[in-house]
């Protein structure tokens, strides 16, 4: 999509905002960093594990803090996730405009942000109750059962494998269609958009939740790219029209 000067001293097909406009993408690759860091520092035991070895993975004050920091990162990551859908929905809609937009995209991903962080927090209740409160009962403070802490374990994947990301499919599949819409993108983004997002749908087996974070890491990285050129193709306009003397009222 061309971006040409206009007279307000903005551009066509962009909104006029402010420097920060130009780095919003990087909240795309923050969410990917975020979500799978925190997912890899939160190791509980498998389902196939003894009741003794759940009990001993959460007793350690090692793991409490490090399932408290899981728990932390993915709530940033859900923000990170609404921050990119709405930047990049938001140009979509400016480029379409008079055209309405459907909003769906950033329904997909508040619902999405709202599962993972949902999910977080069950994961990390047990652990942070084990850190912030057994100073005060004095040592007497003893874990749940192994029973709880499956539960808390298998309800934090259901939110964010299959409730968080059936949010995400629907953003990811609904952004690729608007933008080719928009003239932003061309076809082959749409159709890889909505493969990704028909992969995402089988994130409960894990592995699949590989091919969102891709997508999003490359979207950011290319819209990065776009904005650095945008950034020098304004700058020199605005020098060129520096330059350019402009005739007062009086010598009109």
């Amino acid at each position: 999509m061309a971006f040409v000067a206009g007279a307000d001293g903005g551009t066509k097909g962009t909104p006029v905002r402010g420097a920060w406009s130009r780095w919003e993408p990087v909240t795309g690759i923050a969410f990917v960093v975020l979500f799978v860091v925190a997912f890899y520092i939160n190791q509980a035991p498998g389902d196939g594990a003894s009741n003794a070895e759940w009990l001993k993975t959460y007793s350690n004050s090692g793991n409490q803090v490090l399932f408290v920091v899981s728990g932390f990162m993915l709530v940033l990551a859900s923000l990170c996730l609404l921050a990119f859908v709405n930047s990049l929905w938001s140009r979509i809609a400016t480029a379409r405009r008079p055209q309405e937009t459907s909003r769906l995209p950033r329904a997909g991903a508040g619902l999405a942000a709202a599962a993972i962080a949902l999910g977080a927090v069950l994961a990390a209740t047990v652990p942070g109750t084990m850190i912030f409160r057994s100073h005060l009962a004095a040592g007497q403070l003893r874990l749940p059962s192994a029973d709880i802490l499956r539960l808390t374990a298998d309800a934090f994947f259901a939110f964010v494998s299959v409730a968080g990301m059936f949010g995400v499919a629907l953003a990811i599949a609904g952004l690729g269609m608007q933008a080719r819409s928009a003239g932003l993108f061309g076809r082959r983004f749409a159709t890889t958009s909505i493969v990704v997002a028909i992969i995402t749908l089988f994130s409960f087996g894990y592995y699949p939740m590989i091919a969102p974070m891709l997508w999003f890491l490359v979207v950011s990285i290319m819209l990065l790219r776009r904005n650095s050129v945008v950034a020098k193709s304004s700058a020199t306009v605005n020098s060129l029209a520096a330059r350019t003397p402009t005739a007062s009222p009086e010598q009109s």
